[in-house]
């Protein structure tokens, strides 16, 4: 009998789910703890001379996740490749099948901790017992897995009526995120995003000369190829505050590989910004002057 998935018993750690482990989340006594946001570092210095202190606001720094675990038929493959998978250094995502629109990318914070017994069942080792995992998300937000309801797979979407308002996605993509010098965008995540924005260079540079959404914008000078011949695409990076150069084969975006030339000495006025939060009926587009965005990319982040 295999190890069943399901909301609040399941979840997928560097792409395996916790069935193929013969392991599920289980809850602490008779209830889930569940921290709903991240730990908060206070900005302040204390008063020269004085009492108390000044207060120059707050931060969220990480995000750790502690459950318990259970099993009651583990193999000696799966405890083999239990050890393996968790033994990794690297930052992984992890998701909860009760919220699979969404993936924190973490590290394991500690080795497992299991405790078992062994039995032997047709001259073949099970483990029955409980453990505890602990993960670190230093990126403290998750970001979406996919942006519309419709790009989620049949397994996935099998409980959409209950994630699905919560995620506050649209239903499909529709004419929103598509490229232009108008780009309609929608951010359905918690807090506002960061994005990237990917423009051609003819052998004369790029005839783009500002980029907005509502008051927020950067405004350009013309922007000359001549810094390196070999670009054939800029890319602005609100989150890195730059603009690269890089290389595009075959007008794959994906294919962009920056070559280390930054053009943010053509940037005349204005700031870099993110995307805000979708509110109400308000529309939002991505606005750029004087050339065509060939692909704005960001995601949803959400607590």
């Amino acid at each position: 009998m295999g190890v069943p998935k399901g909301d609040f018993i399941g979840f997928t750690f560097n792409g395996v789910h916790s069935s193929e482990l013969g392991i599920l989340r289980v809850s602490d006594g008779s209830r889930y703890d569940n921290d709903l946001l991240p730990t908060i570092r206070d900005r302040v210095i204390p008063v020269p001379g004085g009492d108390g202190s000044y207060y120059f606001g707050s931060d969220y720094t990480q995000r750790t996740f502690n459950f318990n675990i259970a099993f009651d038929s583990m193999t000696e493959r799966q405890m083999r490749k239990l050890q393996t998978l968790f033994g990794s250094r690297k930052l992984h995502r992890l998701i909860f099948d009760e919220l699979p629109f969404k993936y924190y990318m973490v590290k394991v914070a500690s080795p497992p901790k299991l405790r078992y017994l062994c039995f032997d069942e047709g001259g073949q080792r099970i483990y029955k017992g409980e453990g505890s995992l602990s993960f670190d998300a230093f990126f403290p937000f998750a970001r979406s897995v996919h942006k519309y309801l419709d790009q989620y797979p049949g397994g996935v979407s099998r409980n959409i009526e209950q994630w699905g308002p919560a995620s506050r996605m649209l239903s499909t993509q529709g004419t929103y995120d598509r490229p232009g010098t108008s780009i309609k965008i929608y951010n359905a995540g918690d807090i506002e995003t960061d994005w990237f924005a990917y423009f051609a260079l003819s052998s004369s540079g790029s005839s783009i000369s500002r980029v907005a959404i509502g008051d927020k914008f950067l405004s350009f000078k013309t922007i000359d190829r001549k810094l390196n011949q070999a670009d054939n695409y800029i890319r602005i990076s609100s989150q890195r505050n730059l603009i690269e150069g890089g290389i595009v084969v075959n007008n794959d975006i994906s294919s962009f590989q920056p070559t280390g030339s930054l053009y943010n000495k053509f940037i005349e006025a204005g700031s870099f910004f993110k995307i805000p939060v979708f509110e109400g009926d308000t529309e939002l587009n991505f606005i750029s002057n004087g050339a065509r965005c060939d692909r704005l990319e960001y995601d949803y982040l959400y607590f």
